[in-house]
């Protein structure tokens, strides 16, 4: 994408957003509100669910 403007930021400042989010965990965050309102809506089949450590609260 080279320097070309995304969305009015330049990559740098995405990236520097995104880098703050990722350490500020907001990601998993949104993940876990995501599957709570989905589990609130009965729309979550949990027989085909695998998890593993890293990923367990």
């Amino acid at each position: 994408m080279g320097r070309q403007l995304m969305f009015g930021a330049s990559w740098q400042a995405a990236h520097r957003r995104f880098t703050h989010w990722t350490e500020a965990r907001v990601w998993v965050e949104l993940h876990r509100l995501v599957l709570d309102e989905l589990g609130a809506r009965g729309e979550l089949d949990w027989s085909r669910c695998a998890t593993t450590t890293p990923l367990a609260p």
